[in-house]
């Protein structure tokens, strides 16, 4: 359900020039967010593989470790983490990152 999911996006976005190899797959599992930094770990990965150059962060809207915690408004944090790489001081090989949030 995943390739079908991540296939309507790319058509919804108009990218039909987007190869599939240019997609760096990774595994995710629950509990992988900001708290242990792997929006930054799937970037650098994307960053460094020869063959991907588009990024596609599946992150919670808001993440609430138990409840005596605030919630955290995880998907604007992952989107102000992100932003200084894509800077011109600071260009990175991924050419687009897009930054989807689920409850």
């Amino acid at each position: 359900e995943f390739a079908a999911r991540l296939a309507n996006a790319i058509h919804i976005l108009k990218m039909e020039d987007l190869k599939h190899e240019q997609i760096l797959k990774t595994a995710e599992g629950r509990g992988r967010t900001t708290m242990n930094n792997m929006d930054y770990i799937e970037f650098w990965k994307c960053h460094i593989c020869s063959k991907a150059s588009y990024l596609f962060l599946f992150v919670p809207s808001r993440l609430q470790q138990n409840k005596t915690n605030p919630p955290i408004n995880t998907l604007v944090k992952v989107c102000n983490r992100m932003q200084p790489f894509f800077e011109p001081e600071n260009y990175t090989n991924v050419l687009a990152l897009f930054v989807y949030g689920y409850y």
